[in-house]
């Protein structure tokens, strides 16, 4: 699993890239709130999943304005920026081949 920024991580199983988003949720029973993944999607590439999270900020934005877009694009390509793609990908090439291996 790799964390990205507080509200992201990016997981791999034996198919898939699946990005999640952490959430905060209520027990119907209890009424206690606890911290939990919903996942946003699923991708065959690492990068196609960080096109996803792009698109994603950008939407968070709803579009308020052409500065406050452009301000989140920023902040998600210097985030992007920041993590190896290399280490995604080994990630996943390390789960599949224990899958199949």
């Amino acid at each position: 699993m790799i964390t990205i920024g507080h509200k992201y991580k990016v997981e791999a199983d034996n198919m898939n890239i699946i990005l999640s988003k952490k959430v905060r949720r209520t027990r119907k029973d209890t009424q206690e709130k606890y911290t939990d993944w919903e996942v946003e999607g699923y991708f065959s590439t690492p990068v196609g999943a960080i096109h996803a999270l792009v698109n994603q900020g950008v939407k968070d934005t709803q579009l308020k304005d052409l500065k406050t877009v452009v301000d989140k694009m920023e902040e998600l390509h210097t985030l992007i920026d920041s993590l190896s793609i290399n280490k995604i990908e080994e990630e996943v090439n390390g789960t599949i081949t224990k899958v199949q291996g």
